[in-house]
């Protein structure tokens, strides 16, 4: 017998008494488009397909969830009872029949089956709540309820379209965690705190005045009935655990410490459950004590220095955590530190072009939780986060960071310090071509001298950032600007600039 021993996104246990009453009310309806009657039915492929039709279709009846109900008499609607028990049936291969649907269903999706009985007749109910990011799936094929008849989405490209223009009206942010809470179950469940400290202002003393002015900041919101509603962007925030929440908890963020330079021996491994504003300096302190400093000398002196400087780390951490795609939940953000590098990883693909993070304006799929990790002095809001990591990374002659596009995703790598003459020949022509675009943000050309200044070489070692940059013209990297243009005195500019600086 399953009940909900956990918060679920509505709230709602699934007890005995509601259970009847929620069945005996079905069952006064017609099947249709969120609705489907079975008796003994089990074809694993089908119930598939079912999930993905009614999750779709109750979202466009403007429903909370779907249902099929196993134990109903075709046409009468009786209850009859049912032999189909879904905790000991089997998809395919033999798989368990529920953790077979959930690995085959996607976006991830909070399903839930339940068994009671009513009247001594067993029934089983399936409840699926809606689409909320995308259609939902099943073995990629998404699915459509015309009346109470199963048919491919794509068939019917208007219903599509239109699917996809609600997502757009409601963003993520504003979308609720979990509804019909009183003040002390919101008090329990995310950090009022941390809210207020972040913010540099005192806690109020009385708790209506302080849920109000979290109110007025779209992290929580009252219903009709006076009851609290914590928004998505309230909880991902501000979640004493992000966990508590099923749709969200693959929003927790991941650490993983490497021994040497691969990922087969792990020594390290944390996952942080605490919203983003208090989990983002857990996180960082959580580095500072896994990574040991290096030595540089300067002037015939030693001192110590962070492998990973810690402005840019909290940077590309914050931009991973504001910029991930939310509707995703197959993937979480992960820090994987290794001996030489580190990596952050967040699901989503980019909103501009990776070549162009460094000058193009910023776009952000989350721009509330954005201006909100600003206003808490976590996140740069008008988008210099990316020159920051870029200069001082040139500034502690690191090599240049790497952001690529990795199976739907966006991975930024950091690399430590390493001598010019060990970078190599593709980590050397992107850090020429970062330097031009950073100079190009100054209202600056690039030249050989600050090339040569930037990997730290004398003056000297000219003649190889004179092959340096040749080969990044050659590349169609950088471009010649002014006169002079192979001369050691010539002046360059990405290839994407103008050929003049404006204001």
């Amino acid at each position: 017998m399953e009940t909900e021993n956990s918060y679920k996104r509505s709230n709602i246990i699934m007890d005995r008494e509601y259970f009847k009453d929620l069945v005996l009310e079905l069952c006064k309806q017609p099947e249709s488009e969120w609705l489907e009657f079975k008796q003994n039915w089990n074809e694993p492929e089908k119930i598939g397909e079912l999930i993905s039709g009614i999750s779709n279709s109750a979202f466009l009846e403007g429903k909370n969830y779907g249902y099929v109900v196993w134990g109903i008499e075709d046409n009468s609607q009786k209850l009859v009872g049912t032999k189909f028990n879904p905790s000991s049936e089997k998809g395919k291969g033999n798989e368990d029949l529920i953790p077979w649907l959930k690995r085959n269903i996607s976006p991830s999706l909070d399903f839930e089956f339940f068994k009671y009985e009513i009247e001594k007749k067993q029934i089983v109910l399936l409840r699926i709540p809606v689409a909320e990011f995308s259609p939902t799936q099943f073995k990629e094929l998404r699915w459509i309820r015309i009346g109470s008849y199963q048919k491919k989405l794509n068939d019917f490209q208007d219903i599509e379209a239109k699917i996809w223009k609600s997502f757009d009206t409601k963003p993520f942010e504003e979308r609720f965690a979990i509804k019909g809470l009183d003040g002390n179950e919101v008090e329990n469940l995310i950090d009022i705190d941390a809210y207020f400290n972040g913010l540099g202002n005192s806690k109020l003393e009385n708790l209506d005045s302080n849920l109000n002015r979290l109110e007025a900041d779209g992290l929580i919101k009252k219903d009709d009935a006076s009851r609290w509603n914590i928004t998505n962007m309230g909880f991902i925030l501000l979640a004493k655990d992000i966990s508590k929440i099923g749709n969200l908890e693959g929003k927790t963020i991941r650490l993983i410490q490497y021994n040497g330079k691969g990922r087969t021996e792990r020594i390290k491994e944390h996952q942080e459950k605490r919203g983003y504003v208090l989990g983002t300096s857990e996180i960082i302190n959580l580095i500072n004590n896994m990574v040991p400093d290096r030595e540089e000398i300067n002037g015939g002196k030693s001192r110590l220095e962070p492998k990973f400087p810690e402005l840019p780390v909290r940077e590309l951490i914050v931009n991973a955590l504001v910029h991930q795609d939310f509707s995703d939940n197959t993937r979480r953000i992960r820090i994987e530190i290794f001996e030489d590098r580190m990596e952050i990883t967040n699901p989503g693909k980019p909103l501009i072009n990776i070549d162009r993070f460094l000058d193009e304006p910023p776009q952000s799929r989350n721009p509330k939780i954005t201006r909100f990790m600003h206003r808490v002095g976590l996140s740069e809001d008008l988008g210099s986060g990316v020159d920051k990591v870029v200069k001082i990374s040139e500034n502690k002659l690191l090599p240049p960071p790497l952001w690529e596009l990795y199976r739907g995703s966006v991975r930024v790598t950091l690399f430590s310090s390493t001598d010019y003459r060990l970078i190599s020949k593709q980590d050397r022509l992107r850090g020429c071509y970062l330097h031009s675009c950073l100079k190009y943000t100054e209202k600056e050309p690039m030249t050989n001298s600050s090339l040569r200044e930037r990997f730290g070489l004398k003056k000297e070692k000219s003649y190889q950032i004179s092959r340096l940059i040749s080969e990044a013209l050659d590349d169609g990297l950088i471009k010649p600007f002014g006169p002079g243009k192979r001369r050691r005195d010539a002046k360059y500019l990405p290839w994407w600039a103008q050929n003049q600086f404006t204001n």
